[in-house]
């Protein structure tokens, strides 16, 4: 298991101990899913919790798609040589 699913299973179990400690206050297991739920649902939205490996706008290019690209890769005056 790597690191980004060990914080991700923190994160999840710190949700659901919150939800299960306000659900326990409320006596309800309604008010235990909802709040499981937005808490859950808050982590992916604010980056958080990461499902995917690459994230949000998937994986990076590796090199240049177009031959301008290319050209200009060429020209960079800070290209090692």
């Amino acid at each position: 298991m790597g690191a980004r699913q060990k914080l991700n299973a923190v994160a999840i179990q710190g949700c659901l101990i919150l939800s299960g400690i306000i659900g326990l206050v409320c006596q309800s297991w309604l008010i235990f899913l909802i709040t499981s739920g937005v808490l859950i649902g808050s982590s992916l939205a604010g980056g958080d919790i990461r499902p995917n490996r690459h994230g949000p706008a998937g994986p990076r290019p590796t090199g240049p798609r177009s031959r301008r690209q290319q050209q200009q890769q060429r020209r960079s005056p800070f290209r090692r040589r």
